[in-house]
């Protein structure tokens, strides 16, 4: 939702408290004129201050900050692109001139500065998050002011966020405990510093190119233990963030402290384990609402294959945060010893988790395999018309015998190919040892298609030259392809697979 949709539902929304009861029907009607979203939005702030002392009656959200242009200089800092945004700000794509480095440059938003004391209590938490050393979190490098502006410079992580993950679907016990581990390793080491994070969602969680996870936007995390009387950091009634993810003691503005991170950790793992979210609506404030009114639905098929796991989501799923895990470290404690005990299901699954965790230049890898597997099955099919127009030009039964081997080929080694593909899309624990099992009979059948390729470029050759050329240089570039190409791509794939297979 933008900033100025939701400030003209927050003032409909307190000009319709002014009205009483049995006329706020009307008054909606007639304020909303037909906008059947906007009524729907309203209805449910309405049905949820009713029933929850009218928490978001001054929610607001920042207003965004000025929008930067590629190749725009700001300080010491040229910006490349815009990687990300939310309700705390935009995120950049940089590159720091001093160090000669890219850096992930988060414009803040204006509502976040502007007192001087929000600045210093920014400051403060800033250099907190700064002194954060773990493999998994992203380093914050700076906060800067440049040009009227506030900026927090943070290492830029290349990588596919976990919302790219979320899309693909649930994942089986064994790789949501690898996600979770990794995770929970992170938030503990910044929770034993004092610092929460406030915001973590998907898309602040990025698996690197060496397949690591990184929590990313600890730039704006809070430092839990502050001093008597020391300044917030947003004005009472401020919603920042992404509210799909907050914990209801921050959706009610009541202080937090790490167990609101363990809540969102929690919607995590349930979405990664499902493929849903726990309080989704179809609204934002819809969405508000379950979770501070409703519980999750129970996790079926976690129930069955894993239950310690489901009974760790519920419990950072609890409304009330001293029924969470009262420690992050003792909640890693148990994930960990969980990994250990629970069984590593089936090899599908093992290799399914692998797939997902690999670096991006290993799955491109795979891309560039299934691209080639295609293509093959392409120059195939093609063959099969240019050999039957070779049958056409050069008469007699060994042309009609040429056709029907090649035909042959393309039968034994099109259905050869296409059951590797399919193996590697729905069956990719099996991919490795049914690559062995066909290769005896996929690497014959392609000589013994190049051979054919030949025979037919020769008796076609001295009449139709151009013909003949073609199929001769196809024959000797396939030779090439599956005797030095295909294997390169094998072995890039599949590390432990021999490079002469498939």
């Amino acid at each position: 939702m933008k900033p100025e949709q939701f400030q003209k539902i927050k003032e409909l929304f307190q000009a319709a408290l002014e009205q009483e009861p049995e006329q706020r029907a009307a008054f909606l009607d007639q304020a909303c004129q037909g906008d059947d979203s906007l009524r729907q939005e309203l209805n449910s702030l309405l049905a949820s201050h009713q029933q929850e002392d009218g928490f978001l009656e001054t929610a607001l959200l920042a207003a965004e900050p000025r929008k930067l242009k590629t190749g725009q200089r700001v300080g010491p800092y040229e910006v490349e692109r815009e990687i990300g945004q939310g309700g705390m700000g935009v995120v950049y794509l940089a590159q720091d001139d001093r160090l000669d480095r890219r850096v992930a440059l988060k414009a803040l938003a204006p509502a976040l500065v502007i007192q001087p004391k929000q600045i210093e209590r920014l400051r403060l938490e800033a250099r907190a998050a700064a002194s954060l050393s773990h493999p998994a979190i992203a380093t914050v490098y700076a906060l800067e002011e440049l040009e009227g502006n506030l900026y927090i410079a943070s290492e830029y992580v290349e990588g596919e966020t976990l919302r790219a993950q979320l899309e693909e679907g649930p994942l089986p016990p064994a790789a949501v405990l690898d996600v979770a581990v990794e995770i929970a390793a992170g938030l503990a080491a910044a929770h034993a510093q004092g610092v929460v994070h406030r915001d973590l969602k998907p898309e602040n969680i990025v698996r690197s190119q060496q397949g690591r996870l990184k929590i990313l936007d600890f730039g704006l995390a809070l430092v839990a233990e502050t001093e008597p009387g020391q300044e917030r950091l947003t004005e009472p009634g401020t919603l920042l963030g992404t509210p799909a993810y907050m914990s209801p003691e921050q959706l009610q503005d009541q202080p937090v402290d790490f167990r609101c991170d363990l809540f969102a950790f929690g919607v995590l793992l349930y979405e990664l384990s499902s493929g849903d979210h726990p309080f989704e609506g179809t609204t934002t404030v819809s969405t508000i609402a379950k979770i501070l009114e409703s519980e999750p639905r129970p996790l079926t098929r976690l129930r069955q294959e894993a239950p310690q796991l489901e009974q760790i989501i519920l419990e950072c799923l609890q409304k009330n945060p001293e029924d969470r895990p009262s420690s992050t470290q003792a909640l890693l404690e148990r994930l960990e010893e969980l990994r250990r005990n629970i069984p590593r299901g089936s090899s599908q699954q093992v290799v399914m988790s692998s797939v997902h965790s690999q670096p991006i230049q290993q799955r491109l890898s795979l891309f560039w395999w299934v691209l080639h597997q295609t293509l093959v099955l392409v120059l195939y099919g093609l063959m099969i018309f240019s050999v039957w127009k070779v049958k056409e030009w050069a008469l007699g039964g060994w042309a009609l015998f040429v056709f029907f081997g090649v035909f042959a080929c393309v039968a034994v080694n099109g259905t050869l190919r296409t059951h590797l593909l399919f193996t590697s899309r729905f069956n990719p624990g099996a991919i490795q040892g049914e690559m062995r099992r066909v290769s005896p009979w996929i690497r014959p059948v392609d000589w013994l298609f190049s051979a054919l390729l030949v025979i037919s470029a020769l008796a076609v050759s001295f009449d139709h030259h151009v013909v003949g050329g073609l199929l001769a240089a196809v024959a000797i570039g396939y030779v090439v392809v599956f005797l030095v190409v295909e294997p390169a791509t094998v072995k890039a794939v599949f590390s432990d697979q021999d490079p002469s297979d498939g």
